[in-house]
């Protein structure tokens, strides 16, 4: 009963308050207020100038149709071969005033190769410059003759021996000269001789090589091609220039004789000569300083007086050369003595004479 008492008391009480409690309630009026909005427009843009002209159109050419390309499938692969270091056999002396050009630096070019001309249907060769060379007067080449010589020298600080003959032709219009170098001593120090051979024309100007060849265990060769403006290597190498007075390393010191017989008086001590000069398996300059008049000693026994001519080294690897020629003998070489830089050497005196 208590509890239904209390629950009618409640009933009565919240029927009797307000639905509110708190401050009054406002007018209508202002309980709602609008909100109000606007946009802004953004500022105009300014105005963009007016588009310049464009250039007018260029033609474009057509590009020129391609030829069909070769097939190579069935080609063959050329087969290089490998080169020595030196185009010298390191086992072999050189001759009697054949110096070995052991990678020299071809010096610096001072004169241009005339332009070559090509042959039917061949591509022309481009002019390759060359050192500048003595200009070449008078020339007194010798008779025909052969001069053996007997060499000793050093390798590896072991001595061997041996002997060389050179023979010159001289066949008025046309010339051959062959340089046999063998070894006697110890006999393995060679396993065949040494064989080196120049070929070509007598002209006013002296020697003009048409062929040069070097050969011991294999031989290689250069073909001088005049009407082409070239020199070609059987070994594959870069065809070099052809240049008017140009010599191989057989005909030099064969041309060196003949310009010094003609006109002595210009070769005096002090002064140099130099040649363009090719070998199997390229072209260099070769420069020689004539040195003082020397009377030596040959191997026959006779005292004979010379003109020397040598060549320093031009590189770490080069040479030193010496070369003796005597003016009784037509200038041609009677002693030669050549020098590695490590003390190898090989020296060749002449021993006999024969005439044909």
């Amino acid at each position: 009963m208590l509890a239904v008492l209390v629950l009618i008391a409640h009933t009565v009480a919240l029927i009797s308050v307000p639905m509110r409690f708190g401050p009054e309630r406002p007018p209508a009026s202002e309980a709602t207020r609008a909100f109000v909005t606007r946009s802004i427009p953004p500022p105009p843009r300014p105005a963009e100038p007016p588009p310049a002209a464009l250039p007018e159109a260029v033609p474009v050419p057509k590009p020129a149709r391609k030829k069909p390309e070769q097939d190579l499938s069935n080609t063959e692969p050329v087969q290089v071969p490998k080169q020595r270091p030196t185009d010298y056999a390191p086992d072999v002396p050189s001759p009697s005033g054949l110096p070995a050009e052991a990678t020299a630096k071809t010096e610096t070019p001072a004169a241009s190769a005339p332009e070559a001309v090509a042959g039917p249907g061949e591509a022309p060769v481009a002019a390759a410059a060359v050192p500048e060379t003595t200009k070449i007067g008078v020339v007194r080449l010798p008779d025909s003759i052969r001069l053996q010589y007997k060499a000793v020298g050093a390798k590896d600080g072991k001595s061997y021996y041996g002997n060389s003959e050179l023979s010159w032709q001289n066949k008025g219009t046309e010339y051959a000269a062959v340089l046999e170098v063998h070894a006697s001593f110890p006999a393995s120090l060679f396993v065949k001789p040494r064989i080196l051979t120049s070929e070509g024309q007598l002209t006013e100007t002296g020697l003009a090589p048409q062929r040069f060849a070097d050969k011991s265990r294999s031989e290689r060769a250069a073909h001088f091609q005049r009407d082409k403006g070239k020199v070609t290597f059987s070994a594959n190498t870069a065809d070099a220039p052809w240049v008017a007075g140009v010599q191989d390393r057989m005909s030099f010191f064969l041309q060196l004789a003949g310009m010094m017989a003609g006109n002595p008086a210009e070769f005096m001590p002090g002064s140099s000569i130099t040649l363009y000069t090719v070998g199997p398996t390229q072209a260099d300059n070769w420069t020689f300083l004539v040195e003082a008049e020397e009377t030596i000693t040959i191997s026959i026994g006779n005292n004979i007086l010379t003109r020397k001519l040598s060549r320093a080294p031009r590189s770490d690897f080069d040479q030193k050369v010496e070369i003796w020629f005597a003016p009784s003998l037509d200038y041609l070489p009677v002693k030669s003595r050549i020098t590695d830089q490590n003390g190898d050497f090989v020296e060749q005196s002449l021993e006999n004479v024969i005439r044909p």
